[in-house]
């Protein structure tokens, strides 16, 4: 009786490749080019140079998303789309990483 061990492990890690790839062109991240938003001696052309590197960061990790540059005068950024969990997973990792802009 022929095993299918080879074959079964390669399904599941092809199953596995595809759960993993994500497209996230529900979700918007709306980044902030306020300079108070990065320290209160930002200047406004670091504040765009800054928000450019952080929306750049943010596209090669979540492949399709939308990033769009904003003001709303609070000093906020916003993420929006249809699952909580997977806005969670976006702005955890904004918080953990965008200092790799500066």
């Amino acid at each position: 009786m022929k095993t299918y061990t080879k074959e079964i492990k390669e399904l599941g890690e092809a199953i596995r490749d595809l759960m993993s790839t994500t497209d996230y062109s529900e979700y918007t991240v709306k980044n902030s080019t306020e300079g108070s938003f990065y320290g209160s001696e930002c200047t406004q052309g670091d504040a765009n140079r800054i928000a450019n590197a952080i929306g750049d960061l943010i596209r090669n990790e979540f492949p399709g998303i939308n990033v769009e540059e904003w003001q709303d005068g609070n000093v906020s950024s916003k993420t929006t789309g249809p699952e909580e969990s997977v806005m969670d997973e976006i702005n955890d990792w904004i918080a953990n990483n965008w200092t790799a802009a500066l």
